[in-house]
This record gives C-alpha cells, sequence and structure tokens, in this order.
C-alpha cells in the first residue's frame, strides 16, 4: 500500500514531503507509517530518499552522456539540491555523482560494444551460410 502510493503518485518527488502528508496520501495514519518502516529498520527520510535516488540513476541511466546537471536530477527527483543526492549516493553506493556517471558511461561503451560484437557475429554467420 506505501510502495504502491509512493510510486504511483510520485510522492517522493516533493521535496518537502512531510510523514502526514504520506500518511495522508496512504490513508493512514502517521503512527502506523512509523511503525510500518520501524520494522524494516527505516526512517521516514531513508524510505523517501531510496525511491528519489531510484529516479536519479535511471535519469542518469537515460542521460549517459551526463547532458542533465546533476543539480536538475537532484531537484526532479525530489532532492532539495544536489549536495543532498551527492550525500545519499556516497552513502549507499560509496561513489561521488561524477564517478557514478563515469561508471554509468564505461558500463553503456561496454553495453554499445558487445550489442555490436554480437551484431557483426551474426552478421559473419549469415555470410557464410
Amino acid at each position: 500500500m506505501m510502495e504502491h502510493t509512493m510510486s504511483r503518485e510520485r510522492l517522493y518527488r516533493k521535496y518537502d514531503l512531510s510523514i502526514n502528508q504520506f500518511a495522508r496520501a496512504v490513508g493512514v495514519n502517521r503512527t502506523y507509517i512509523t511503525r510500518a518502516l520501524a520494522h524494516h529498520e527505516l526512517s521516514f527520510t531513508h524510505y523517501v530518499n531510496t525511491y528519489r535516488l531510484q529516479h536519479a540513476i535511471a535519469v542518469m541511466q537515460h542521460d549517459p552522456k551526463a547532458h542533465i546537471p546533476a543539480e536538475e536530477i537532484a531537484l526532479e527527483s525530489g532532492f532539495l539540491n544536489e549536495r543532498r543526492l551527492g550525500y545519499c549516493l556516497r552513502r549507499t553506493y560509496g561513489v561521488t555523482i561524477a564517478v557514478f556517471r563515469k561508471r554509468l558511461r564505461a558500463l553503456n561503451q561496454a553495453k554499445n560494444f558487445s550489442t555490436a560484437l554480437s551484431a557483426s557475429g551474426s552478421a559473419n554467420t549469415a555470410t557464410r551460410s
């Protein structure tokens, strides 16, 4: 119920989302939210930032050449600013935004190389037949 509401309504994109606002959107009281998250050893802030970080990563994956500024990605994802996105990225993955984007580029290049290699192999097989 909570996950569905958070992702469907994209509430995480509101930088000032409060636990009370979220509880109203879910249709429960704040105590229910707090207890449900405590059961998983999560704070409300950590729970919301997990969604924000997933969104930011998805945006970065679709922007492998890093044309979208990190500040814009942060704001679009619901973070107050780029520093907060960077903090969450470092805490979760142990890297800065720049390093994360560089690794995404390298991964994307490797996938492109692998795809080209596969296509080349298919073409060679077809010409031999």
